[in-house]
């Protein structure tokens, strides 16, 4: 009699659940594949890019400080979900033996650019910078000429360089878990609607980040020529913020 009713337990469920799942894989392991698949899309696909997207239109309207902490704390929000997910995934690879395979070694690849990402935007932010405002006023600089992105140091750079290649791979390696890993384990393809919002939201982010680079890019430039040209000026506040990307200081110094 219990065995009979263990036997309708489980038909029960597996028909609630839908398609049977393969033989190589149970519950606990779809369950787990469920937990992992969330917090890695939640982390890498969702939460960076906002954070990327945050820094791009922040950064013409707001001294340096008042953005930095907007896109470092987004940025750091997805530190717990990412590594809950990468612990799960841990988990789950261990279990079948999957190390060798591309969405294990290109998730192996993000959780470490992830960390490379975190240490490029602490050395740049902890490093005073003329041209981004982080420096203190020095009135005994000369002005620097250069282009922007000359002042800047090459981790910088790389930062925003190596931010943007993260939500790259990550849209892929999403793509890659929904489309290939889940109906391995599950046996049965993903909702449309999944695919759906990964379409949505990989022409939504592009979109508003090149509209960023194209509204505000130069904008942001003359903001940080005219804090170059008079390195000794005290940081904008935010009611002066504007007038500093139409204004240099060396014209004015000119017309007094």
């Amino acid at each position: 009699m219990d065995s009979l009713i263990s036997v309708l337990t489980l038909a029960t469920l597996a028909a609630a659940q839908g398609a049977p799942i393969p033989a190589d894989s149970s519950w606990e392991q779809v369950h787990w594949t469920r937990i992992h698949g969330s917090c890695m899309a939640t982390g890498f696909f969702i939460i960076l890019p906002l954070g990327s997207l945050t820094a791009r239109y922040l950064r013409a309207y707001l001294p340096f400080q008042k953005w930095l902490g907007p896109h470092a704390a987004i940025q750091l929000i997805a530190l717990p979900i990412i590594c809950i997910g990468f612990g799960v995934g841990v988990h789950v690879a261990m279990y079948n033996g999957q190390w060798k395979v591309p969405h294990t070694k290109i998730g192996l690849t993000l959780f470490l650019m992830y960390w490379i990402q975190l240490v490029l935007g602490i050395c740049t932010a902890s490093t005073p910078s003329v041209a981004l405002g982080s420096a203190r006023p020095d009135p005994t600089a000369p002005p620097d000429t250069r282009h922007p992105l000359r002042a800047r140091p090459w981790y910088a750079l790389l930062h925003a360089f190596w931010g943007v290649s993260i939500c790259i791979i990550a849209s892929v390696q999403v793509r890659r878990g929904y489309t290939i890993e889940w109906p391995k384990k599950r046996g049965q393809p993903a909702s449309e609607h999944v695919n759906r919002a990964w379409k949505a939201w990989v022409t939504i982010v592009p979109v508003l980040y090149l509209a960023g680079l194209v509204m505000l890019l130069r904008r942001q430039w003359s903001q940080e020529r005219a804090r170059m040209l008079n390195p000794g000026a005290a940081p904008a506040t935010n009611e002066k913020y504007d007038s500093v990307a139409t204004a240099s200081p060396r014209v004015e110094s000119k017309s007094v």
